[in-house]
């Protein structure tokens, strides 16, 4: 893995680094010119980043990556497609991975109306698929919202929406974002 640092501001490559290990980022926080300036990091759930950066960088703080957290979310989808795929024939299994697969992964407002006819077959056949389906869109609008209190309350609710049982991936997810909350 290498390591790109790009400015948010401008987005432009600022530096790539060899690695992205402590022993390649603690220097290049160190040695960084006017290093109290920087506002905000934007990074992926890796910890040794915030370990990295975080007694050079004083005043910067944290955000992950939204596109990281929301990739956690399309992969709980996928393994309960997967769950659901193991007690299907070959040829049903191969149906659903082809076609069902790349709809559950969009969003509803950009489904062909054909894919919302196989999506509407999906919630009619594979309930809990679809159930799980709705479980990604809850958590992908909580990233729509404009207001941060309104997504935060939305976010608890969608943490308590989730069975108890089943559903293993979203509940990763939930604990994922919730050990990362500040």
């Amino acid at each position: 893995y290498r390591c790109v640092i790009t400015n948010l501001a401008t987005n432009n490559v600022f530096q790539m680094l060899e690695r992205r290990t402590q022993a390649y980022l603690k220097p290049f926080f160190a040695s960084l010119p006017d290093r109290d300036k920087v506002e905000w990091v934007c990074t992926d759930m890796w910890r040794p980043f915030k370990e990295s950066f975080g007694m050079y960088l004083p005043n910067a703080r944290l955000v992950i990556d939204k596109f990281h957290v929301l990739r956690m979310a399309s992969e709980a989808l996928d393994k309960e497609r997967k769950i659901h795929q193991e007690n299907l024939s070959k040829h049903a299994r191969i149906y659903v991975k082809k076609s069902i697969r790349w709809i559950t992964l969009k969003r509803p407002a950009t489904l062909t109306p054909g894919e919302k006819s196989a999506l509407a077959l999906l919630r009619e056949n594979f309930p809990q698929l679809a159930e799980a389906y709705d479980f990604k869109e809850a958590f992908y609008e909580i990233y729509d919202d404009p207001d941060k209190e309104s997504a935060i309350r939305a976010f608890h609710e969608w943490t308590e929406s989730l069975p108890s049982k089943g559903f293993k991936g979203f509940h990763t997810l939930a604990k994922t974002v919730e050990n990362h909350f500040e």
